[in-house]
């Protein structure tokens, strides 16, 4: 069954990656893309996602989003993510993401380290934190995840 290969493989990652030199790429590699995958999205196409995202408005304050996650080809959420075991939690990063979301109207935005993934939702003319998940302790709960993700995709759980 794909669910249990890809659990025993996400907690081998898990538990090996924060233990080696890393860098983004690779949390991006062995555990991000994979679930992203799993969630419905093409990472092989842009229509569905797009890498290093130019979310700059004008030309003013320039931000570059890690991966804008698109249905149909519009986007619906800005994903930012940092390497396994450093947890995002930069506030300028966080401020800049939001305001580029919020003035393109993009109606998710998420955070994740690969360990640790927060997911904010557009409520107004604000975003609100609706869940932070965290796979150290239960490495199951990347099926929250891949659902939350299809569910911002639009899809069902099948």
């Amino acid at each position: 069954m794909l669910t249990i290969s890809f659990q025993n493989q996400l907690l081998q990652n898990l538990q090996l990656l924060p233990k080696q030199k890393n860098k983004e790429e690779v949390t991006l590699a062995k555990i991000i893309d994979p679930i992203i995958e799993l969630s419905g999205f093409d990472s092989m196409n842009i229509m569905s996602v797009e890498e290093e995202y130019d979310a700059s408005i004008g030309g003013l304050h320039p931000i570059e989003i890690d991966k804008c996650l698109k249905k149909d080809g519009k986007p619906i959420a800005f994903m930012q993510s940092k390497q396994i075991g450093s947890s995002y939690r930069f506030k300028s990063d966080y401020e800049r993401t939001f305001k580029a979301a919020l003035l393109q109207q993009i109606p998710w935005v998420i955070f994740t380290d690969g360990e640790s993934w927060e997911f904010h939702k557009l409520n107004g003319i604000q975003y609100e934190r609706i869940t932070a998940i965290t796979l150290r302790y239960d490495q199951s709960q990347y099926l929250v995840i891949v659902t939350i993700l299809k569910n911002i995709k639009g899809d069902t759980w099948t």
